[in-house]
């Protein structure tokens, strides 16, 4: 009956030294990872688009790999949007120089603001270049 009792209690300091070990292996891990993970030097991956082929007061959509984007050319000057809605996630219309969901009765302007429902359509980080091509940095 001992050997039985001293062997619980020797499986239960065992126990116990691992959990104290696992915890404070879990909170100092943060001090033995590398600080070198993420380089700055390196660019983001980015999509790129040919706007050349967009005339003025027009619109196109143009594809990633998970989502779609709105981009409208207007007094020479252009609105890169995602194409859902940002509440309710249906497409996004360009019809008249108001860009509307096809779900709910919501009307944006051309800066993807709603006047009526204080409500801002979701743009992504972009850059135009010179030659006129979009950049979206997702």
């Amino acid at each position: 009956m001992i050997e039985k009792r001293y062997l619980l209690l020797h499986a239960y300091k065992a126990f116990i030294y691992i959990s104290i070990f696992a915890v404070i292996y879990v909170f100092a891990a943060g001090f033995f990872t590398s600080t070198t993970m993420e380089d700055a030097s390196v660019e983001k991956p980015r999509y790129s688009f040919s706007l050349t082929s967009l005339e003025n007061n027009s619109h196109t959509y143009f594809k990633t790999d998970r989502r779609e984007l709105l981009v409208i050319k207007y007094d020479n000057k252009y609105s890169v949007f995602w194409a859902n809605d940002p509440l309710y996630g249906c497409k996004l219309e360009f019809i008249d120089s108001v860009i509307k969901p096809v779900c709910i009765d919501i009307e944006y302007d051309l800066n993807g603001d709603s006047s009526k429902s204080n409500q801002k359509l979701v743009s992504p980080e972009y850059n135009i270049t010179t030659n006129f091509e979009l950049q979206v940095f997702p």
